[in-house]
């Protein structure tokens, strides 16, 4: 089924190397999800590559039964610290829905999902309102921009918000649009804490500007 669902993407779409591939346990964790429609927004430490994933990884946990067992559950990485790391995980993601669509073509909710939704959501995202956003003082020094961890945890509560409104029969594609353009999605989640913040931290110590 990987094999097809990538000869699939790339003959719609384009050729891929194995780093951009969706690694094959992540991308049976995400299908699973789908088959029996308990669909969630998964952590980006769970969205890994072909390169990156080890099918051995193996956890133990107690059984209902009481009995201790392994189970494979795939790879991690570190969360995003900078907006390329970003830009690379979101776009791993969007390749695993698109793999998924082109299995599971009898959900109507994941009709017409294509690279150019995923792009258009890091435009927004990385873009002047959101990880462009900061106060400068007269000489032009930023004096004043979201933390790093709080772009984190807003860009997880967009996709949470999408697959909410998956769930209530919207599709994919305009799921994940109304939610990154929900006003109170973007209150509670970034507008509040952003006033809250006392100081700010960059990646790498400055701000800087996403140029797609």
């Amino acid at each position: 089924d990987h094999h097809a669902m990538r000869a699939t993407f790339e003959q719609k779409f384009w050729e891929i190397e194995d780093k951009k591939d969706p690694g094959k346990t992540y991308l049976e964790k995400k299908m699973d999800e789908v088959e029996k429609e308990e669909l969630r927004a998964e952590n980006l430490t769970e969205v890994v590559s072909q390169h990156e994933d080890d099918p051995d990884t193996l956890k133990t946990m107690w059984s209902v039964g009481g009995a201790l067992k392994a189970v494979k559950v795939g790879a991690r990485v570190s969360l995003p610290t900078n907006p390329e790391a970003l830009r690379q995980r979101i776009t791993l993601l969007g390749t695993a829905w698109m793999f998924i669509a082109t299995h599971q073509t009898n959900r109507a909710y994941l009709v017409a999902i294509t690279p150019h939704l995923f792009q258009e959501y890091l435009d927004y995202f990385l873009g002047e309102h959101m990880y462009g956003l900061a106060a400068n003082d007269a000489r032009g020094n930023v004096i004043g921009a979201p933390s790093w961890d709080l772009l984190i945890a807003y860009e997880h509560a967009i996709r949470a918000k999408a697959i909410q409104l998956v769930r209530k029969g919207e599709s994919f594609v305009r799921a994940l649009r109304l939610a990154w353009e929900d006003p109170l999605t973007k209150e509670r989640n970034f507008t509040t804490p952003l006033a809250l913040e006392s100081s700010v931290k960059r990646p790498g110590g400055g701000h800087s500007h996403y140029d797609p």
